[in-house]
């Protein structure tokens, strides 16, 4: 599918004029450069790694031993010495990095945008028959964001399967754009050379965007002409003074899914955006892929010397093709000793590897892999053509894994979740999760078996029906699974269970050609029992005090020994004195009174319990209230144990009309006392 063709002499003239003009406007306002640092915290807790991740730090490198590298801009780096102790091991990143390009090229010697898109035009000027540049659509800067198709018969959308690599995203990242270039003018110039390449050019087609991001990008060049700028954003106006979205947190799949490596804080290095695919950049992004069959994408990062796929919002749950992501970032990593995470730890939501993979309704599955290249964001000059060549060839295995994966049964399953984790209690009511597979060929029947792969082979408390059927194209099936938690609290030999929903897909047409896929089950059931009566915690109606009889009078669900009123239901378990009786059981509830005495029986605490009038608290009123009263206001008497036993007129204070009117009720037939 062709989107905005240009030939290379309008394409030529319209950059010129682009690039001529929106410099000048674009960068009459903006956000002000600060340089930055690269900071080292040493390890941390499990607890305070958590919420480490949560602070809106651009976490770029975890070594083995737990301690992290982190990119920081001035504020965060006052944060991380004052509250973690950092230690400074780059004072200016960009000063480090200029030092080491070459200072007599732009940028350091890294192509500079508009350099960049002249070599693009010329690439598809000559070879106008394996190559054709196209204007995918334009940044929040009107800038172009260019793809180019390398294939045989490259202006024609044959049926042939089709892959794709990206680069610069993060726009401090240019060693990715170098990538691209390399491997498009590799292709073209050994074309009808070499046969494997005219083999690869001939049988797939093949694109590239190098660079997603850039408005980031030529920020870098306006404040780091000499290369090495820091800028990772796009420029998006915030609307709070602050400028720029990470675009590899923008994309829809789990986007905001937590706080983890993701943020909703505009200023940050990681801001995650105003919504998903709120940013003009990822919209063309996602509108390019669904406009196409893609069965591998390659999106280059720097650095760190890993490949990665899905998940990154999650950590330790495999995606159901896992076998195919770790064939291919392993065949991948065998040019370049890279290490390959198949199943990593949570990083980044609503990144664009999770989407490419995990949009499953829109579009077919696209394999997707994150190379960290390097070991810096911005190489020496004289690394850029070893670390091209160490992915040269990584990037045609890739290219020829989406040969035999483009049309294999597994591209073509659809599936709306894509796993079941659940953590309940063992008397927590059961759960159900309903996955539902849709066949999203427009020719194909394949036949699907359902089936539960019990891991453990025990009573373990994960349920469902197995089912064998066969979807039409476009046509969708439902599967219900189940999980008890008080099944499996019930064994108690395990706490957890991991099973797969294990999906078997394969052609009507030709039953050899299936494919496999394993979605993760896991239930668990916490064992914690702090007061060891055999009740779990979450269980448990008193978790402090053992109970085993659970004995719960009031039907509260707060045992009688925990209950501090349990012979009447009061969930909040309200206690305004504080004494240990709720405020529905206190006979004297505003009073501390833990003794709860009362003398008369009243069901009146002696501390609440007292008559207005009896000044002196003997249980009447006669003269001597009237004379206790005398001689506390004005003899220096005792305060009455009761001062609002005192307050017989209802005025809020006592003094000489509290006498008079004691007087008057008991010798002259007045109104009764009327205390607060």
């Amino acid at each position: 599918m062709r989107i905005d063709l240009r030939t290379a002499a309008s394409a030529t003239l319209l950059f010129t004029v682009l690039l001529l003009s929106l410099p000048l406007s674009a960068w009459s306002a903006g956000p002000v450069y600060e340089n930055h640092s690269l900071m080292l915290v040493k390890k941390l807790t499990d607890s305070e790694l958590l919420d480490f991740k949560r602070q809106g730090f651009d976490i770029v490198h975890v070594y083995e031993n737990g301690d992290i590298e982190i990119v920081a801009p001035p504020n965060d780096r006052k944060k991380l010495i004052e509250a973690y102790d950092a230690e400074i091991l780059i004072e200016n990143m960009e000063e480090y990095y200029r030092n080491r390009l070459d200072p007599t090229k732009d940028m350091g010697g890294y192509h500079t945008f508009a350099e960049a898109v002249v070599v693009l035009e010329d690439f598809a000027a000559n070879y106008p028959a394996l190559a054709r540049l196209d204007t995918i659509g334009y940044s929040y800067e009107g800038r172009p964001i260019l793809s180019l198709k390398v294939s045989d018969n490259v202006e024609i959308d044959e049926d042939e399967p089709e892959a794709m690599i990206n680069g610069m995203i993060h726009a401090r990242e240019p060693i990715g754009m170098e990538i691209n270039l390399y491997v498009i003018n590799y292709l073209l110039t050994r074309y009808g050379i070499y046969p494997n390449i005219t083999g690869l050019v001939d049988s797939t087609e093949m694109w590239f965007v190098p660079i997603i991001n850039p408005d980031g990008y030529v920020y870098n060049e306006m404040t780091n002409p000499g290369g090495g700028g820091m800028w990772r954003k796009n420029m998006t106006p915030n609307g709070d003074g602050t400028y720029g979205t990470d675009l590899n947190r923008n994309w829809g799949y789990a986007w905001g899914y937590d706080d983890i490596n993701s943020s909703p804080i505009t200023s940050t290095l990681i801001y995650r955006g105003s919504g998903p695919f709120s940013e003009p950049e990822t919209q063309i992004m996602r509108d390019f892929i669904l406009s196409r069959d893609f069965a591998v994408i390659i999106n280059y990062h720097s650095y760190s010397g890993y490949y990665c796929g899905p998940w990154g919002y999650i950590g330790g749950i495999p995606n159901p093709d896992l076998p195919i992501s770790h064939e291919i970032m392993t065949a991948m990593a065998a040019f370049n000793g890279y290490a390959v995470y198949s199943i990593p730890g949570a990083g980044v939501n609503g990144g664009a590897r999770d989407w490419q993979y995990g949009e499953q309704a829109l579009k077919k599955k696209n394999f997707s892999v994150l190379p960290e290249v390097g070991t810096s964001f911005w190489p020496p000059p004289n690394e850029i053509p070893g670390l091209c060549t160490q992915h040269l060839n990584s990037t045609f295995t890739a290219f020829r894994k989406a040969q035999f994966y483009w049309d294999r049964p597994t591209r073509s399953l659809g599936v709306d979740s894509q796993y079941f984790y659940l953590v309940a209690d063992s008397c927590s009511a059961d759960s159900s999760l309903t996955f539902t597979f849709t066949n999203l060929d427009n020719v194909k029947s394949y036949t699907l078996e359902l089936t539960l792969e019990d891991s453990l082979g025990l009573p373990n408390g994960i349920s469902m029906i197995d089912a064998i059927t066969v979807l039409a194209p476009h046509q969708s099936t439902a599967m219900t699974v189940t999980m008890s938690p008080s099944e499996l609290g019930a064994n108690s030999s395990v706490n957890y269970n991991y099973s797969n929903l294990k999906a078997v897909i394969s052609e009507v047409a030709d039953p050899s050609v299936v494919d496999t896929l394993t979605f993760a089950l896991i239930l668990v059931v916490p064992v914690a029992d702090a007061d060891g009566d055999g009740y779990t915690d979450g269980c448990d109606n008193c978790t402090n005090t053992s109970n085993s009889d659970q004995l719960d009078s009031d039907g509260d669900n707060i045992g009688d020994v925990c209950d501090n009123c349990d012979q009447v239901v009061n969930v909040d378990q309200a206690d305004v004195d504080e004494d240990g009786y709720g405020d529905l059981c206190d006979n004297c509830p505003d009073v501390y009174n833990p003794g709860q005495e009362d003398a008369n029986g009243n069901d009146i605490g002696d501390v609440c319990d007292w008559i207005c009038g009896d000044i002196d608290n003997n249980g009447t009123i006669n003269i001597l209230d009237v004379v206790y009263l005398v001689n506390y206001k004005f003899k220096s008497g005792s305060e009455p144990e009761f001062m609002d036993a005192a307050d017989v007129n209802h005025d809020t204070s006592v003094n000489i009309l509290d006498i008079v009117y004691l007087v008057n009720y008991k010798f002259k037939n007045g109104p009764d006392p009327s205390c607060l």
